[in-house]
């Protein structure tokens, strides 16, 4: 999809095209990739090793924002993550449900906690939007964009079993 996107929106590509990491998190991607440049990756999904990451960060105490989803899901992302690793400093979690006139509030709020890292999870394009304003509001800390990373570790979309990913047939598993 944002692929799709990124060829029909040139602001969108621009976005995509100044991050510093992109990975493949999708099947469509990675057949494109074996079909028009010979290429052979794997599926990588946030999910496949956020947790990981936040262990990480906890041991080298770094702070942690989440931004992203309706309020109730941040704050199952909050406790879900604290619960798998109680020594991570997650300095603000908040919903990315905001009005236009919430904004100035929420950068300052993010501004006043300092995190090391802010992750997005609103999905494509608004959590790009976000990263890109991030950047020249933050630009010590690192914008990691995880779409509906949320909505998984706060329970609200089922996770296919193990072997449905492996197949990369997540959105058909979806969609069903």
């Amino acid at each position: 999809w944002s692929l799709v996107q990124a060829h029909h929106h040139r602001e969108f590509a621009a976005r995509l095209g100044a991050a510093d990491i992109v990975y493949a998190d999708g099947f469509g991607v990675v057949l494109s990739l074996a079909i028009t440049h010979l290429t052979r990756s794997r599926k990588v999904t946030a999910d496949d090793f956020f947790v990981e990451m936040c262990r990480g960060a906890a041991q080298r105490d770094l702070r942690i924002a989440l931004f992203g989803a309706r309020e109730s899901v941040v704050e199952r992302v909050r406790l879900t993550l604290t619960n798998a690793v109680p020594t991570l400093n997650i300095t603000c979690a908040r919903s990315g449900y905001v009005a236009a006139e919430q904004r100035v509030d929420v950068l300052k709020e993010l501004r006043m906690a300092d995190p090391a890292m802010v992750v997005l999870g609103m999905g494509q394009p608004l959590q790009e939007e976000w990263a890109e304003h991030l950047h020249e509001e933050l630009p010590r800390a690192v914008i990691y964009c995880v779409g509906g990373l949320f909505d998984v570790i706060g329970a609200e979309i089922p996770r296919p079993p193990i072997w449905v990913r492996r197949v990369g047939l997540e959105w058909l598993y979806r969609l069903v």
